[in-house]
């Protein structure tokens, strides 16, 4: 089925991004005591972004890999264009609200920080 090739094909990034990350997090596990191990830094710099580039590229938007894999997803269950259009709509603007309200909280909680300091109003007690 093209679907399932055109699947693999999209997940070949995340995986090889998530191998990227298994290995260099091992790397940087065996590292102390060893004769490479003052490199470490490199590696622990290498897991991190591998690891965000992985989880980051599944998110389920358009733009990204996991977006793809969602859509065709739908697709080969609802068999249905229109549905898995609509489905993958709804899901992105949710995902999409959930990190915008994020980010207002986040602002919200770093203003009210901020105030309590300035006026020493106990706000997080």
């Amino acid at each position: 089925d093209i679907r399932k090739k055109r699947i693999v094909t999209i997940l070949a990034g995340p995986v090889a991004s998530l191998v990227t990350a298994i290995a260099a997090t091992i790397v940087v596990f065996m590292a102390p005591g060893r004769p490479w191990g003052i490199g470490w830094q490199f590696f622990a710099l290498l897991s991190t972004f591998a690891w965000a580039s992985a989880i980051v590229n599944m998110i389920p938007l358009g733009i990204f890999d996991g977006g793809r894999v969602f859509y065709l997803t739908m697709l080969s269950i609802f068999k249905s264009e229109k549905a898995a259009k609509k489905i993958f709509q709804i899901v992105t603007y949710l995902i999409l609200f959930l990190v915008l309200a994020m980010i207002i909280l986040y602002f919200f909680a770093i203003f009210t920080y901020i105030f309590s300091f300035f006026f020493n109003i106990a706000v997080f007690t």
